[in-house]
């Protein structure tokens, strides 16, 4: 497993750099139980962030 420096927006969120990242990240947290449902980038930091609110329509 590879660990990468973990950052954060200006949202206060972790952000993560590229949207693998953050679909493995969200995969490990669906295996904990959490609440993750989707990955979205961010327009302030243009990373990408875990939201456990449903896709808008």
């Amino acid at each position: 497993m590879v660990r990468r420096h973990i950052t954060t927006c200006p949202t206060g969120k972790v952000r993560y750099p590229d949207k693998i990242t953050a679909k493995m990240s969200m995969s490990r947290a669906e295996a904990a139980g959490r609440g993750e449902q989707r990955v979205y980038r961010c327009p302030q930091c243009h990373g990408y962030h875990l939201s456990s609110s449903a896709r808008k329509p």
